[in-house]
């Protein structure tokens, strides 16, 4: 399952050929269309069958919309569209330690470490 960890200032989202190591830019993070998205730190990526999903938990600019949101990142229509798909509680974004997708259960999993590496569960 294709997944990431702590992306600082993210503003282009791109792909890596795992076999050849080639990487290939598939859009500028963007909020409203086509404003760029600005500082932000995503702190989880996980795909959600052909969605991919993220965790964004600090922003400025136009980023700072989306602190501590789950988002969705546009693959296929607006390469790089971030919209919101709900504000997530009850964890400490800055000590988030990666995020999963469990398909049989239709939820997404984040640890907090600064809570001795407790599981969350988020409902997308």
């Amino acid at each position: 399952m294709p997944s990431a960890k702590d992306v600082r200032s993210a503003t282009v989202l791109s792909s890596v050929d795992l076999a050849t190591g080639t990487v290939t830019t598939i859009g500028n993070l963007l909020s409203a269309g086509t404003t760029n998205l600005g500082t932000s730190d995503i702190d989880g990526l996980v795909f959600r069958g052909t969605e991919l999903f993220a965790l964004i938990t600090t922003g400025t600019g136009t980023a700072a919309p989306f602190v501590d949101d789950l988002v969705m990142i546009d693959l296929v229509t607006n390469p790089g569209l971030v919209t919101t798909v709900g504000t997530t509680t009850g964890f400490n974004f800055a000590a988030m330690a990666g995020m999963g997708y469990d398909p049989d259960a239709d939820v997404f999993f984040a640890i907090d470490s600064a809570a001795g590496g407790s599981l969350f569960t988020i409902d997308p």
